[in-house]
């Protein structure tokens, strides 16, 4: 079914009892650059009828789109003209929990902090960045653990050494191991929703590089990691069409049982082109000092301080290898 409002059309179909792959011929769409907004089926939807992907694409010359509908399942899509909009650096923030942020917030960090930093929200909308930074996360925890992370510090010093405007963004998810954010049947969605995500961010400017700080779920997978990314890596930047730098960071070197796999993310370039490291130098946990006023060496979060001091770090690397330009002699 497919009916025409204004200069919009809107298409949709509801499927039997059996699962099917449809081939979609828009050739009636009139000439011109247009968008695809589709609400179809998610992979588990044969199971769970809450289970759908939000999803927007380029509408490609041949006019023709291909949707998987689930048993008993359907789709209904958009289809718009693109209009001229605003270009953007775009910057994707991916990782475990000290990228989606703990660090406990001041109430002058919830405010809007740069008129040329923005971020994707939960309905791929561009709105001025606030953080929590991770709020808009497809993937993350409970809204009460989002805090601040590097992309705060990040984005500042972007916007500042460069004048350009920025947009973000940060799906991230704390606990998370490499293996869940593989692409496919092995892991859990992390890759599909990052891609998808990045992909609707990607209407208004072109992605500049890839952020990523994870690994205190696989520290001790130190033999296996580096191949392991080195994949992850490559079908991003396959499924993004983008050959971005992509950037890692160390883990707190507080933790004496990180050491190894800090030495491992030194070997980056090693295994992934185009790729860099910082450094997590005189970071402090977040949890409170003990009884005795020592620091609490157990905590794998970093505070406040040190995530913006290590976000301006990641921000030093992308100046570097984007812009060609180094500030410093941060790793």
């Amino acid at each position: 079914m497919a009916r025409r409002a204004g200069d919009e059309w809107y298409v949709g179909a509801l499927t039997g009892w059996d699962a099917r792959t449809v081939e979609i011929d828009l050739g009636f769409i009139p000439e011109g650059d247009y968008s695809v907004e589709i609400f179809r089926d998610g992979i588990n939807a044969d199971r769970v009828a809450a289970d759908y992907r939000h999803e927007t694409i380029d509408l490609t010359d041949d006019r023709k789109i291909t949707v998987n509908m689930a048993p008993g399942g359907g789709f209904a899509a958009r289809i718009f003209k693109k209009q001229s909009v605003e270009k953007y650096d775009v910057y994707l923030l991916i990782g475990q929990s000290n990228m989606a942020g703990r660090g406990y917030m001041l109430e002058e960090d919830m405010e809007i902090f740069d008129e040329n930093v923005f971020i994707l929200n939960d309905v791929g909308e561009v709105v001025p960045a606030t953080n929590p930074l991770n709020q808009y996360s497809s993937v993350r925890k409970g809204m009460s653990i989002q805090r601040i992370g590097p992309g705060y510090g990040f984005a500042k010093k972007i916007s500042r050494e460069t004048g350009r405007k920025i947009l973000l963004v940060v799906n991230a998810k704390g606990g998370t191991t490499l293996s869940q954010w593989a692409k496919g049947d092995g892991g859990d969605g992390l890759f599909e929703e990052a891609v998808r995500r990045t992909k609707e961010a990607m209407l208004y400017g072109s992605l500049k590089a890839i952020l990523w700080h994870q690994g205190c779920g696989d520290s001790r997978n130190t033999d296996v990691y580096m191949e392991k990314l080195a994949l992850f890596v490559e079908n991003l930047r396959t499924d993004l069409d983008a050959d971005v730098p992509f950037i890692a960071g160390e883990l707190g070197q507080w933790r004496s049982n990180v050491a190894a796999f800090n030495e491992m993310i030194h070997t980056i370039s090693e295994y992934v082109p185009q790729s860099g490291w910082v450094s997590s130098e005189g970071g402090t946990p977040l949890a409170s000092p003990d009884s005795n006023g020592e620091p609490n060496l157990k905590d794998a979060h970093f505070d406040r301080e040190s995530q913006i001091i290590i976000g301006e770090r990641y921000a030093d690397k992308v100046l570097e290898m984007c812009f060609n330009r180094t500030l410093n002699k941060n790793k």
